[in-house]
């Protein structure tokens, strides 16, 4: 299994108006991974920032609700959306399609979109 690499996506304006202004601001010089928000925050902190969330959401006793599982939220919305299979692996940060492809099920069957570029042709 290889090691995780750093990935991580800008915050939304709707995560951006609840999070601390120092997760919003630009990294510290010499932040191991310049230009990422949440890059100089420790899992300890950020563990102990995730429970009061939970906490606040009335999600305190979810032990299945954990900070990974808005990748997958992110992943699906976006395929759920629409967006180019391709496009939603590179947001995620995915190394292969096959993992991006593990959300195409949650894909909307529109074939009827297929005709104009059928009758285009």
């Amino acid at each position: 299994m290889r090691p995780p690499q750093p990935h991580s996506s800008p915050p939304r304006p709707p995560a951006r108006s609840i999070l601390p202004d120092s997760w919003n601001a630009e990294p510290r010089k010499g932040s191991p991974v310049p230009h990422r928000p949440f890059s100089d925050i420790g899992r300890a902190a950020l563990r102990g920032h995730w429970m009061k969330a939970r906490k606040r959401a009335g999600l305190a006793d979810g032990k299945h609700v954990v900070p990974h599982i808005l990748r997958h939220t992110c992943a699906s919305r976006l395929v759920q959306g629409k967006v180019d299979l391709r496009l939603v692996q590179e947001w995620m940060g995915h190394k292969t399609m096959q993992m991006t492809m593990r959300y195409a099920h949650l894909a909307p069957m529109d074939l009827e979109a297929c005709l104009p570029a059928l009758e285009r042709a």
